[in-house]
This record gives C-alpha cells, structure tokens and sequence, in this order.
C-alpha cells in the first residue's frame, strides 16, 4: 500500500464544485484547461467514514485498481487517470483523490417511467460483462452507483462508477 507521500502531486482543487456526494466521500469536478483531453473529477475519501489515511488510500486504491481493470477490458465507466495528492480549499492538508473522467447523464430516478425498463436491461448486460471478468460488484444497483445517457428519447447506455467495494474473485 502507498502512502500519501508517495502519490505524484495533481495540483489544486480550485472550484470547489461538488460533481456527486455519498456515503463514502465527495466526487470533485476539477478544472480543466485547453489542453485537457476530457473533463476530471477526483474522488476523496470522507474524513469521518474511515479511521486511518491507511483506511482511505486502500480503498481508492481498489478503486482505481477496479476501475483500471474494468476500463481496459471495455466495459462501460468513466476513464482511469490514477491516484493522486491533491490540495483542497476545504481540506487543511494534502488529501490522496483518485481522478477520473468526469461522467455525465440521468440517474434511474430522472428517467421516464417507460424508460427505466430498457434501463435496467442495459445496466445488466454491462454488470453481466463485469461478473464475466470474475468481479464480484458491490453496492452497484440499476438504482444506485451508475448514469444512464439518453438520446433523443432512448436509453443508450449505462456507465458504471463506484468500484470501492468490488472485489475479484479468488
């Protein structure tokens, strides 16, 4: 396991604009400039939900370790950019993030009712792929932990997020 000395330094959270907030921790949008492929985020793990550093920086690295994994193997979730040591206007010392890909689209909840059908059958097929890898998904529901993108007035696809808790099977 790393240490948060040991992760190369990303730089400042300089907007503080909350992408998403759960049990666990707040997912950052970072900024980014012209020369920024795709848009960032950064998960930081919540101060109060672990006991340790060592608490946090294990589960941002199965995180990141997850969604790597999950990403290379085509599987529908945002882009892996890594680990890293980022200063927060709301932390008073450095925090470790794992930054990603800033996803967009529409929970379950904000589909139309006749929409959630095909919904969860494309949430399924991609959870299906994962489980296919040996990943044992936790905490990922058609509900919960994924985003729904819609075009014109059909369901697409889901991107699945939110691997802390996934583990390979043994």
């Amino acid at each position: 396991m790393t240490s948060i000395d040991d992760l190369p330094y990303f730089g400042h959270i300089t907007e503080v604009k909350v992408f998403d907030e759960g049990g666990e921790g707040v997912v950052y949008r970072l900024s980014t400039t012209p020369s920024t492929p795709f848009p960032l985020c950064a998960k930081v793990m919540g101060l109060s939900m672990y006991r340790s550093e060592n608490d946090r920086l294990f589960r941002l690295e199965n995180e990141a370790r997850v969604n790597q994994s999950l990403y290379e193997a085509g599987i529908s979730v945002p882009r892996p950019v890594g680990l890293f040591r980022l200063l927060s206007p709301v932390h008073s010392s450095p925090v470790p993030g794992f930054v990603r890909e800033c996803i967009e689209g529409r929970t379950y909840y904000q589909l139309f009712s006749w929409q959630k059908e095909k919904a969860v059958k494309v949430f399924e097929e991609e959870r299906q792929k994962a489980i296919e890898l040996d990943f044992i998904p936790e905490d990922c529901y058609p509900t919960k932990n994924c985003l729904y993108t819609v075009k014109g007035w059909s369901v697409e696809r889901v991107t699945l997020f939110d691997f802390s808790f996934w583990r390979k099977r043994k």
